[in-house]
């Protein structure tokens, strides 16, 4: 899998870490993901992705097109497509807050479509 990393310019990396984008073949069919200080906007180009809380078998969503994962307290699970197309934007602590116009405590534990979010686009 190809993994481009691009750093933002001064005015966005105040709000950014990084923006990012995954293509080919998935290096594995599960990820436990750890706990991390930072929010996620995920924008999917290829297949679904499901994402579990701690053990669960039912998904909590099933990832389609793009979501937005808010901060989390614990690990959450991710079963990946066996191919993937993925563009992404890591945002710093506190750093979401003028994109979502939302308290971020709201979106924490959460992962949530982001036409849910914003509106359909």
């Amino acid at each position: 899998m190809s993994y481009i990393r691009y750093f933002p310019s001064a005015l966005l990396s105040a709000y950014v870490e990084d923006l990012y984008y995954l293509d080919g073949p998935s290096p594995y069919p599960h990820q436990k993901v750890m706990p991390v200080a930072s929010s996620n906007l995920m924008i999917n180009l290829g297949d679904l992705f499901d994402v579990y809380r701690p053990g669960q078998t039912d998904p909590l969503i099933t990832c389609t097109d793009s979501w937005w994962v808010g901060i989390w307290d614990t690990y959450h699970t991710v079963d990946w497509p066996t191919s993937v197309r993925l563009f992404g934007v890591h945002f710093k602590p506190a750093g979401a807050y003028p994109f979502l116009r939302i308290p971020l405590s709201e979106m924490n534990g959460q992962v949530v479509p982001l036409d849910v979010i914003w509106g359909a686009y």
